[in-house]
């Protein structure tokens, strides 16, 4: 009968090698919400301000002029722009600029600018003084209406 030999160096082999299970980490895992924490807290270093809706009419000479193009310019550089077309009456409602185009914009002071929309051959002239700004300036504020009627002159 033959002498049976063992191998120890391959049993130790296998049990070394044999991988203990790995734990998998859920969906939603907590480095996912760092993540989401640390991005937030990036956009909000300045303070995040609420968005509000804003709207108003404007008037030349008067009388309510559609194809007007109305810009809120943030004083500050941190938000985005905020831009509106008026219809026949008059009317606005602002939206701001960026992905999403979404109504409203965020609080703060805004330099408002003018100009008629060159798609629409019905839209009143408007004078440059109007789009170069420093002529009209208004306050979003959190809290309140926010309606903004303009009446500008011609002459």
């Amino acid at each position: 009968m033959a002498a049976m030999h063992f191998k120890p160096m391959n049993l130790m082999h296998a049990t070394m090698t044999r991988r203990a299970p790995r734990a998998v980490e859920p969906r939603g895992s907590d480095r996912s919400w760092t993540c989401v924490l640390v991005v937030l807290a990036i956009a909000c270093a300045g303070g995040c301000r609420p968005v509000m809706e804003v709207t108003g009419t404007v008037q030349v000479d008067g009388k309510p002029s559609g194809g007007v193009v109305v810009m809120f310019d943030p004083v500050e550089p941190d938000g985005p722009r905020g831009v509106a077309t008026t219809d026949r009456q008059g009317a606005y409602v602002v939206r701001r600029l960026g992905p999403g185009n979404k109504t409203g914009i965020r609080t703060g002071k805004y330099a408002v600018k003018l100009m008629a929309d060159i798609d629409d051959p019905t839209a009143a002239k408007i004078p440059p003084k109007y789009f170069r700004g420093g002529e009209l300036e208004y306050e979003v504020v959190s809290g309140k209406d926010n309606v903004y009627d303009i009446d500008i002159s011609t002459k």
